[in-house]
């Protein structure tokens, strides 16, 4: 039986994955590690920031400099900031099930950036659970984000409908023992 529904953010709720895989992107490909927006997307897409550091340190690259992180969601701010939308319906759709159950976002993104992305939507409102990777031991695929927004739920991670879009969210959602919700969200549907 679902008891609660905790959703990711960014690419089920917020349009916001063409300006933040566009800014890591360019500022990989500006110190000499090429990419272009779909490979951010398929590499890392629902991944910590972490897993992009592992992959270029693997790639032999050299590591990246702790700013590394700063700095992409610095660029990723300047350019969200007054052209970032919540999808078409999402408020709807957040404030339908939440007059129901108990909702929570569970984001992969840092602190700092889910509270803008929140706030640049306005659908901060409706979220009086959210929880970051920066509050977890490992990021997705691993449980650990689900079972955290299922105990500040105060359910258990059964009981949980979990809604995402990218694949380590997924295995995510199941090695928690939720029931997992895959959205997608075609182009014409965006605003």
């Amino acid at each position: 039986m679902i008891r609660a529904v905790v959703f990711d953010l960014d690419g089920v709720l917020v349009d916001s994955e063409a300006l933040s895989c566009g800014a890591t992107a360019d500022l990989l490909t500006a110190r000499g590690v090429p990419m272009t927006e779909p490979d951010v997307r398929r590499l890392f897409l629902g991944k910590p920031i972490a897993a992009v550091y592992d992959h270029v340190r693997a790639l032999g690259c050299g590591p990246l400099p702790a700013s590394f992180a700063e700095e992409k969601e610095r660029l990723y701010f300047e350019r969200a900031r007054g052209r970032l939308r919540a999808f078409a319906g999402a408020e709807d759709v957040i404030a339908t099930v939440g007059a129901r159950l108990p909702i929570a976002i569970a984001s992969s993104g840092s602190p700092r950036k889910v509270a803008f992305s929140l706030g640049e939507t306005g659908l901060s409102r409706l979220f009086s659970v959210v929880c970051t990777t920066a509050e977890v031991a490992r990021g997705k695929p691993a449980p650990d984000l689900f079972l955290l927004a299922a105990e500040r739920l105060h359910v258990s991670p059964q009981d949980c409908a979990i809604v995402e879009d990218a694949r380590p969210g997924i295995e995510a959602a199941r090695a928690a023992g939720a029931f997992a919700v895959g959205v997608t969200w075609p182009p014409a549907r965006r605003r």
